[in-house]
């Protein structure tokens, strides 16, 4: 029950498909191990979905990205109406399931409170269950036709596991807290919009140079305790700013044959 078989499907787009990073690991595993897992989500997902932050648009009925861009579109507009700048930085974590720590997503799971702060979302019997799926979990590599020997599964969540998406958002939900805590985000009236996140893609919105880039050594801190890391290649930052026409036109008069290094968004 704990061996998985892993397939790989490319990625698509632009993509070399002789480089490896090209290809998703999907792991294949029993219809036993699926039963089992579900059984194991319908006694604590109603917990564990409690304690997660309301910008985690990520695997949750009724949330997804359509959601998180419109409420990246209205802190936008509503910076535009107080006439203010708003920094924007786009992260996108390297590999996210394939690197989760298991000792510490153990580690949340323990210290995740449900419904009820006082309470742990999980009880021991489910968190021993969840801890030995993992234990001495192994998977085979199946490449045209043929497969591996049995490889050791030391870190990272299964990809086509039942209850990999909801253990993926435990894990990364305290990075959403500290980020909201900071109070270098913006905010949408009174609610907190550090930080609107699907999954393991996040957008960090501050208002201030400063304030983004504490929030961007927020996001290293967190990153090198909890161990996994981004993708630099993906990731990018840009400045919203309001400009009238009238300030366009000098703009246009003034850089007329100069090159500009900062990129400058209209929405």
């Amino acid at each position: 029950m704990k061996t998985g078989e892993i397939i790989t499907l490319f990625k698509g787009g632009r993509k070399r498909r002789d480089d490896p990073n090209s290809y998703r690991a999907i792991t294949l595993s029993s219809t036993l191990l699926k039963l089992y897992e579900t059984i194991l989500l319908n006694r604590c997902k109603d917990n564990i979905l409690a304690s997660i932050k309301r910008l985690q648009g990520g695997f949750q009925d009724g949330l997804g990205c359509i959601m998180t861009s419109f409420c990246l579109r209205e802190c936008l507009y509503y910076a535009k109406e107080l006439g203010s700048r708003v920094y924007l930085c786009f992260l996108d974590a390297r590999q996210a399931f394939d690197r989760v720590w298991h000792d510490g997503l153990f580690y949340k799971l323990i210290t995740t409170s449900g419904t009820d702060v006082h309470d742990p979302a999980l009880d021991a019997n489910t968190l021993l269950a969840f801890r030995d799926m993992y234990r001495n979990a192994t998977s085979r590599v199946c490449h045209q036709g043929l497969l591996s020997d049995p490889l050791p599964v030391c870190q990272g969540t299964r990809q086509g596991g039942k209850s990999s998406p909801l253990l993926y958002l435990v894990y990364v939900n305290g990075l959403i807290e500290e980020l909201e805590s900071s109070g270098n985000g913006t905010c949408l009236y009174d609610i907190n919009m550090a930080a609107p996140t699907v999954a393991d893609d996040m957008v960090l919105l501050s208002y201030s140079k400063n304030g983004l880039d504490n929030m961007l050594q927020i996001c290293t801190d967190y990153a090198n305790k909890w161990r996994f890391l981004y993708n630099a290649s993906k990731c990018s930052v840009l400045i919203y700013i309001i400009i009238t026409i009238q300030q366009r036109l000098q703009c246009s008069i003034l850089v007329k044959n100069l090159y500009q290094s900062v990129t400058i968004i209209y929405i």
